[in-house]
């Protein structure tokens, strides 16, 4: 490895934009774990219920989603459902300076 020099200045640099993008990170995990936490409760109790045509169809689709790698997911909501017309509104926040 010839040719590498480390530059404490520009590792030092982006300290801030490691933090933001931690900040973030810890804020996805959160609520991503409060949405999976309530969603994985909602299906439990539809899974339990007594009729049987809600509780198959409930139990194929937990089926589903735990046997597809989660980017196959990600990459089915972001490409395949807007094709069909179902978007996601997109949220841009203004940095104030």
């Amino acid at each position: 490895m010839t040719g590498f020099q480390w530059d404490w200045s520009f590792a030092l640099s982006i300290v801030p934009q490691l933090l933001e993008g931690l900040k973030v990170t810890v804020i996805a995990t959160v609520l991503g774990f409060a949405l999976a936490l309530l969603l994985g409760l909602v299906w439990t109790l539809l899974r339990l219920a007594s009729v049987p045509v809600l509780s198959a169809t409930v139990q194929l689709f937990v089926e589903f989603l735990r046997g597809t790698p989660f980017l196959v997911q990600l990459f089915f909501l972001f490409y395949v459902l807007p094709s069909w017309g179902i978007t996601f509104k997109t949220c841009t926040r203004r940095r104030s300076r």
